[in-house]
């Protein structure tokens, strides 16, 4: 199994070894390796309330068309229903936990079935049962409430009884009488947005449902319920991202859900079905062409997704738009009657304004941001291509390729239990002491890292990689003996101001350190000695000043000793000393105007906060490890640490300032306490130009300001001393 410790690399390696001495071995989950059973009429939900006062339209699609459109005139007249799934299982085979995927048809939320072969529900089915998975089709809730009226069938057959009465065939009367009634009167239809918007509310019930049934049932089928995806065509997509995206009722707007006129309360998302108190988000999604009905809710979320969908889709819109916004009452007739086309829709308007929807384009975009570009989804986004593209000659097969094989590299990968921004938990088998930590140091999203709870794990990895032998700001979200914790060599905490050649710098006291750190710093006792220091437990939630000797920083512990990641604290957290705060980041944090300025939405930290230089500036007297002045555009990622002035809002009588920025010097030396060592410090505001003297941002596009913070544009390159931003000089 896939795991992101070396210490199981050997493990890997066997497994490798094992395949290739039977290179012709089927391999689970990838191949076709199993014979099926399929076990129909599932019942994964009882007494489920389901609109039931057919529109006429609906009638006369049904009755005379034989097309299967829900349609309906009310929401007020309902009956209780079963909803039901066709569960497709590999024929003997022995595994008990194996992966499950939950496949949802699409048809607008008004046709297809679970048994709809044109859906690819059962082709899909059968196929990942072949390979291993257990699959179920599953039949949610159909049908829209649609506005105005339409001939009713009673009268049609009245109509009709005319021409069979004068010997025509049946089948040909009734659509007859229907347009001879359709030539002498005009009708206008429609379904409102919010009607369509509580359609999907209903299909995330549903699948809701369908995930925790399984679940519940996980020993019953042979299910892993912890490996339980979500596969959705078109509608069928749009409830698969609405599942593993939503997880209340709040998360829809009242309009979905809540009573209004001629309309029911629907109720919460997990009211119907079983296991209520079972986790009801599946732990991966295929969405071929969906969409979500707002991007606001996707917010940090690194569930794996695989999205597909064609840039000129015009049903679901690849970017941003109404569904079916071009739907005519003319698509409604089958094709052995599209001739009749031009005279039904000369005679009804059909206007469906669906809500607007959010296609793959802008969910893809929303979660690289959220959840910071190493999470980025999996998508496969083709140019010029409509809706449901996988009818179209050559992408049949790699639609299915490419499904397949992310629900292989789902099913083999280590379980994910927690996703949280910036940190992973995950287990790598099913016993507890697998369970393992990897902070993501170089998460760039922009959700705060927020553990919700005090979280234990055997072992931990802090995927962020440090410059050895130079100094890096660090807070953790777990305590730790420094005796458990490979590559570092020095640990250090604020500890106030002090001075440096007569001016302001900043005392580091040293906590913990290696014999070599010590000896390479001259760190003596009272009597001279070379200072010693015990093992001690590095606070979580504590900023610290860290020296490594390696590039990576990693925890060795097991689950006789686990290390506890600590629940994210809600104020800042801060070390405050001699009116000022080192102060650890949870949250990307970008300054923006200084309120000197008087600009709108200015940052009151701009002018009083300070970032660490990464190289020197002779021309600027600044050294590496310098607290510079930060101006705006400056950021800082989160688990590390910068110097704020405190009490900055306060202001005199008069309104000004206690103390004006340009009060502060525009940079201050580190020292450590215990010696004179001048220290240096890595940064992630941003590097100096020791040939230049230019302070560039780490940011791109970042404006052009002098050290004071102020902004100098197309005068910089008329300027002196060190710019945040662009680089102009010449």
């Amino acid at each position: 199994m896939k795991s992101l410790f070396n210490y199981k690399l050997p493990i890997a390696l066997v497994a490798v070894a094992a395949f290739a001495t039977a290179a012709n071995a089927d391999v689970r989950y990838k191949d076709r390796m199993f014979e099926v059973d399929t076990t129909k009429n599932v019942v994964y939900a009882t007494g489920v309330p389901q609109l039931s006062a057919r529109h006429n339209l609906m009638a006369i699609v049904q009755d005379i068309f034989k097309q299967n459109i829900s349609f309906y005139a009310n929401e007020t007249d309902e009956s209780l229903v079963d909803l039901k799934m066709d569960i497709y299982s590999p024929k003997n085979d022995g595994e008990k936990k194996r992966a499950a995927v939950i496949v949802a048809h699409g048809g607008s939320f008004v046709a297809g079935a679970k048994d709809d072969t044109d859906q690819k529900s059962v082709a899909y089915c059968g196929s990942l049962a072949a390979r291993g998975f257990v699959a179920a089709s599953i039949g949610y809730r159909l049908g829209v409430t649609v506005q105005g009226d339409f001939t009713d069938p009673v009268t049609l057959a009245k109509n009709a009884a005319v021409f069979v009465g004068g010997g025509m065939d049946v089948e040909k009367a009734i659509p007859l009488a229907l347009f001879s009634d359709i030539n002498s009167n005009y009708y206008d239809l429609s379904i409102e947005a919010d009607d369509y918007a509580r359609a999907v509310y209903r299909g995330v019930q549903d699948i809701n449902a369908a995930v925790r049934y399984l679940r519940a049932n996980a020993e019953t089928y042979g299910i892993d319920p912890e490996r339980i995806y979500v596969l959705g065509n078109s509608a069928g997509a749009i409830l698969a991202i609405e599942n593993i995206y939503t997880s209340k009722e709040t998360d829809f707007p009242p309009e979905s859900y809540q009573a209004g006129l001629n309309r029911p309360a629907l109720g919460g998302l997990n009211d119907y079905g079983v296991g209520n108190t079972l986790d009801a988000h599946a732990n991966g999604a295929v969405a071929l062409w969906g969409a979500i009905h707002n991007p606001a809710i996707l917010k940090y979320n690194k569930t794996p997704i695989f999205l597909a969908h064609g840039d000129a889709d015009g049903t679901v819109l690849f970017k941003e738009g109404q569904p079916m916004k071009n739907f005519s009452a003319g698509s409604l007739l089958p094709d052995e009657y599209a001739g009749l086309a031009p005279t039904l829709e000369e005679h009804v308007t059909f206007t469906i304004d669906a809500p607007t929807l959010y296609g793959s384009f802008v969910i893809d975009s929303v979660l690289k941001v959220n959840n910071g570009t190493k999470a980025k989804p999996e998508t496969y986004f083709v140019e010029g291509q409509k809706h449901e593209f996988y009818n179209k000659e050559g992408y049949t097969e790699e639609v299915q390729s490419r499904v397949f094989d992310f629900l292989y590299k789902l099913a083999t990968s280590d379980k994910v239990l927690h996703a949280l921004a910036g940190v992973t938990i995950a287990r790598a088998n099913d016993k507890e002491d697998s369970v393992y930590a990897v902070i993501d140091g170089g998460y760039d999203g922009t959700d705060i890292v927020n553990i919700p709870s005090d979280i234990k794990v055997a072992s931990v990895s802090f995927n962020r990689e440090f410059t050895p032998s130079v100094y890096s700001t660090l807070t953790l979200p777990f305590s730790v003996n420094t005796n458990k914790v490979n590559g570092l060599a020095a640990v250090l905490r604020y500890n106030g101001l002090g001075k440096k050649d007569g001016k302001d710098a900043i005392r580091m006291k040293v906590v913990w350190a290696t014999g070599d750190w010590v000896s390479a710093h001259e760190i003596t006792d009272a009597e001279g000695f070379p200072m010693t220091y015990e093992n001690v437990e590095l606070a979580a939630n504590t900023p610290y000043l860290v020296q490594m000797n390696a590039k990576t920083f990693s925890v060795n512990s097991g689950i006789n000793d686990p290390i506890t990641l600590k629940e994210t604290p809600t104020t800042e957290t801060d070390v405050s000393i001699d009116g000022w705060t080192f102060r650890g980041t949870w949250e990307y944090k970008k300054w923006g105007p200084s309120c000197s300025t008087e600009k709108q939405n200015c940052d009151p930290e701009t002018g009083y906060a300070y970032g660490f230089a990464a190289s020197e500036s002779k021309e600027n007297n600044i050294d590496v490890g310098d607290f510079v002045k930060v101006g705006e555009g400056a950021w800082i990622t989160p688990m590390r640490a910068y110097l704020v002035k405190e009490n900055i809002s306060s202001v005199r009588a008069n309104g000004a300032y206690a103390i004006r920025p340009s009060e502060l010097p525009e940079f201050m030396s580190v020292v450590i306490d215990n010696e004179d060592g001048n220290e240096e410090h890595t940064t992630v505001i941003g590097q100096f130009n020791t040939r230049t003297g230019e302070f560039r941002m780490n940011n791109a596009g970042a404006r052009t300001y002098d050290l004071k913070g102020r902004y100098v544009g197309d005068k910089a390159n008329k300027a002196r001393g060190a710019y945040y931003g662009k680089k102009l000089l010449k």
